[in-house]
C-alpha cells in the first residue's frame, strides 16, 4: 500500500516532457500546464509554456488561448500563460510576436506584456512593461557606474564635463554654455509588409 502511494506520488511530482516541432523548436510546459497540440497548433487550455524557436525558417506554430491567437515567429524565448482566472499572459523575450483577434492583429515587442481577458469574440487587452523593477534599478545602477569610470567622476556620479562647466564659471564669473541635448531615437515599428505575415498556420505535409 505505501509502496503505491509513493509511486503515484512520483507520478504527479514528475515534470513535463519537452515537446519538439521539425526536431528544432521546443516547447516546454510547466508542471500542471494543460494543453492539446494538433500538427503546428498548440491550444493551451491552462498553465504556462515556453516556446523556444531555434530556427525561424521551421514551419510557424500558433497557440490558442481562450481568448486570442498568438503567432511567434522570430527565434528566442515566448512565455505564454492562461492564468486560473482565464486570462492570457504573454512576454516575448525573442522578438516580436503577434497576437491575432477578432478585431485585428497586434505586435507585441520584446520589454513588453500584454495581458487579454474576456471572450474570444470580444477580448480585452492591456499592455505593460516586462521589466521589473529590479531589473530597472541593476540597469540604473550599471549606467552610473559607467558614467563614473569614463568621466572620471567621484561618487556623486557628476561627469568630467560638469566639472569643467564648473571651473570655467568660477574662472570667468558667467555661466558656461551647455553642450546640445542628444537627439532621441525612435524605435522602428515593423510593418504588416515585413517577413513577420508568416501564414496563420502549417497544416499537415
Amino acid at each position: 500500500m505505501k509502496l503505491a502511494i509513493l509511486l503515484c506520488a512520483a507520478a504527479v511530482a514528475a515534470p513535463a516532457r519537452d515537446v519538439y516541432f521539425d526536431s528544432i523548436n521546443v516547447l516546454r510546459p510547466a508542471f500542471g500546464a494543460e494543453y492539446v497540440i494538433d500538427d503546428h497548433r498548440v491550444e493551451l487550455k491552462r498553465g504556462v509554456v515556453m516556446f523556444h524557436i531555434e530556427n525561424s525558417g521551421a514551419p510557424p506554430v500558433e497557440f490558442i488561448t481562450p481568448s486570442i491567437t498568438i503567432q511567434p515567429y522570430f527565434a528566442g524565448d515566448y512565455r505564454i500563460e492562461v492564468t486560473r482566472f482565464g486570462e492570457t499572459v504573454i512576454v516575448p523575450y525573442g522578438g516580436d510576436v503577434r497576437v491575432v483577434a477578432p478585431g485585428g492583429s497586434h505586435w507585441l515587442t520584446v520589454g513588453q506584456k500584454m495581458i487579454v481577458r474576456g471572450s474570444a469574440a470580444d477580448p480585452e487587452f492591456r499592455v505593460v512593461s516586462a521589466v521589473t523593477r529590479w531589473r530597472r534599478l541593476a540597469a540604473r545602477l550599471a549606467g552610473f557606474g559607467h558614467s563614473a569610470w569614463t568621466s572620471g567622476g567621484g561618487a556623486s556620479g557628476d561627469s568630467g564635463d560638469s566639472n569643467d562647466n564648473s571651473r570655467k564659471e568660477h574662472a570667468t564669473g558667467k555661466p558656461a554654455p551647455k553642450p546640445d541635448a542628444p537627439q532621441k531615437s525612435v524605435p522602428v515599428r515593423p510593418s504588416e509588409g515585413s517577413r513577420h505575415d508568416s501564414p496563420a498556420s502549417h497544416r499537415g505535409r
